[in-house]
């Protein structure tokens, strides 16, 4: 939440009963807020440490890098990868592999290409279930985020 949207949610929450109309625009400034956040793009947060670094520069290039893999070349086993993944930047390896999916699929219709061809890039098996991904944890279709940007 930006520091303005907290602050508006915080004085609604603390409101006392008022005139009607003050309430009313109130919530009009608030959903003013959150549409704007629903259609910013994908950002993929990054760790600090060298060896999550370097896992998460790899899986930036290719998301389908096998866990086992990129543990190995941490110097760390599976399980202490993710732990550290997930306590360094709030994300497990898994939600960090589809926040890179999410982010190149933004990149892909934004310059342009069809829901259908982004979606079998991506590694899905048809359109509909990346759509259904997409719109889940970007509020929309491919097709109306692409139409947007």
């Amino acid at each position: 939440m930006t520091p303005l949207l907290d602050a508006l949610v915080d004085r609604i929450l603390t409101m006392m009963p008022g005139p009607a109309g003050a309430d009313r625009r109130l919530m009009r400034v608030i959903a003013d807020q959150i549409v704007p956040m629903q259609e910013t793009a994908v950002t993929v947060p990054m760790p600090t440490s060298p060896a999550l670094v370097a896992v998460a520069r790899r899986l930036l290039d290719s998301d389908e890098v096998p866990v086992a893999s990129l543990a190995r070349d941490a110097g760390m086993g599976i399980r202490t990868l993710e732990r550290r993944f997930k306590a360094e930047i709030a994300l497990s390896l898994r939600q960090f592999r589809l926040q890179v999916k999410l982010l190149r699929a933004a990149e892909l219709l934004t310059a342009g290409h069809r829901v259908q061809d982004v979606a079998f890039r991506l590694g899905y098996e048809n359109a509909g279930s990346f759509v259904q991904v997409f719109r889940k944890h970007m509020g929309q279709t491919p097709a109306r985020y692409a139409r947007r940007r």
